[in-house]
């Protein structure tokens, strides 16, 4: 079974789906995030890289946990990886209200090497807001 968190930069996604994963120990926490610490440097060639190995870590009928926007290209990279899976799926949409996830940006330290400056994550934000 795979257990999909999608939602908005500063939404929760990460924290929802590390209780998720405290609570379900059999499944696997997959978070983007964890990607590109571990290949990106703030470059578009090394998120690229990262992206590849994230897409890589999801496997058919292994229980998982994903974590990801579900924006642009990583999300329909996502949806069509999904679609070649045969096991259930569950889809958690958070909707965080776009006020709050800027004012959480805005107190986010900046760990994860992400090839654009954390400026560009408000107007991110507000552009993948939901209506």
């Amino acid at each position: 079974m795979k257990i999909l968190v999608f939602g908005n930069i500063g939404s929760g996604k990460s924290t929802l789906s590390r209780v998720i994963s405290e609570k379900l120990n059999e499944f696997e926490l997959v978070e983007i995030d964890d990607f590109r610490k571990r290949y990106g440097d703030g470059t578009m060639e090394a998120e690229q890289v990262a992206k590849r190995n994230f897409y890589n870590a999801i496997v058919p009928e292994k229980n998982q946990i994903i974590e990801v926007m579900g924006a642009g290209d990583t999300g329909e990279a996502l949806f069509e990886t999904m679609q070649s899976m045969p096991e259930q799926k569950l889809v958690i949409i958070l909707k965080t209200p776009l006020e709050e996830c800027i004012l959480r940006l805005k107190e986010r330290q900046w760990v994860v090497p992400y090839p654009a400056p954390p400026e560009k994550a408000f107007s991110l934000a507000e552009e993948t807001a939901p209506p």
